[in-house]
């Protein structure tokens, strides 16, 4: 890709494997009960994740972005984060998704302000690129979110949460006993997808 191309980035917690297990099995769980599969993840593409920030990037400033993470993450490491709670809401394009809400940590709170700081400095302003697939329909919604994410969804907006599915959930679905507490030592950069998914890792840093 070229290297001034604007891309749609994430800056992202990449989970543990029995957390990411069975957010993968309440995902097939809701996409077959709603019967919308316009989020589906998977183990090497659309990874389950937590989402720490998202903005429109220079290509060619990827590894920029890698740092900001990288350093950001070294200095928490490692991070105990607690499930709380599924619920489910209804997006700007009118979509029910259900997520896992997590505990606003001041750990995690800090993360994500340090992560904020780290990309408003090397920001692009112009709407992004998404990662889509051969004769995949565009989401105009999600390219505009990811633009404005650091002005409209960041700082005292931010809701940490694990996306699960498009469709309705609760607490009864999960396996889980409720709160859940579990530790994470991974984050990537990654290029975001239709609905928001992580769909291709650019870089990834473990602590």
């Amino acid at each position: 890709m070229a290297p001034h191309r604007i891309i749609a980035v994430d800056l992202a917690l990449l989970l543990p494997d029995g957390v990411a297990g069975e957010t993968r099995r309440l995902n097939a769980l809701i996409s077959n009960r709603s019967g919308d599969r316009s989020i589906l993840l998977g183990t090497q593409r659309c990874l389950p994740h937590i989402t720490l920030a998202m903005a429109p990037l220079e290509q060619g400033r990827v590894s920029e972005a890698a740092e900001v993470l990288s350093s950001a993450l070294e200095r928490c490491a490692p991070l105990h984060l607690t499930i709380s709670r599924i619920s489910t809401v209804v997006t700007g394009a009118g979509h029910a998704v259900s997520g896992f809400d997590l505990e606003p940590a001041p750990p995690l709170l800090a993360l994500h302000q340090e992560i904020v700081d780290g990309l408003e400095a090397i920001r692009a302003f112009e709407p992004p690129a998404l990662c889509t697939g051969r004769g995949e329909e565009s989401d105009a919604h999600m390219a505009g979110y990811v633009q404005h994410f650091l002005d409209h969804s960041a700082r005292e907006r931010y809701s940490p949460h694990i996306t699960l599915g498009a469709g309705e959930a609760g607490d009864a679905d999960t396996r889980f006993s409720l709160p859940h507490s579990f530790a994470v030592r991974r984050g990537a950069v990654c290029h975001v997808g239709r609905r928001g998914t992580c769909r291709q890792i650019l870089a990834q840093t473990e602590i």
